[in-house]
């Protein structure tokens, strides 16, 4: 399964989320906007037309749906730190 995000009109591609992250904070530490004013886009497995998941600025992925107070990310980039 591999899962992609689309920003800017160009698509990324990644096996995992941990990759998918780094690639998602790469390109917004390069782009130099700070993270509140980047861009979060939407994740969707590939394959898949709705997207299930979605991106914090800070580069956590969670799932699709409002967030709680109890909610805790699917992928959480600061155990990979």
């Amino acid at each position: 399964m591999a899962y992609e995000f689309a920003l800017k009109g160009k698509r990324y591609q990644a096996p995992t989320f941990a990759e998918l992250s780094a690639i998602y904070s790469g390109l917004r530490d390069a782009a130099g906007l700070g993270a509140s004013r980047f861009p979060t886009p939407a994740i969707r497995e590939v394959g898949f037309p709705m997207p299930g998941y979605r991106f914090s600025y800070n580069g956590r992925i969670w799932r699709n749906q409002p967030w709680t107070p109890d909610a805790t990310p699917i992928y959480d980039n600061r155990a990979a730190a």
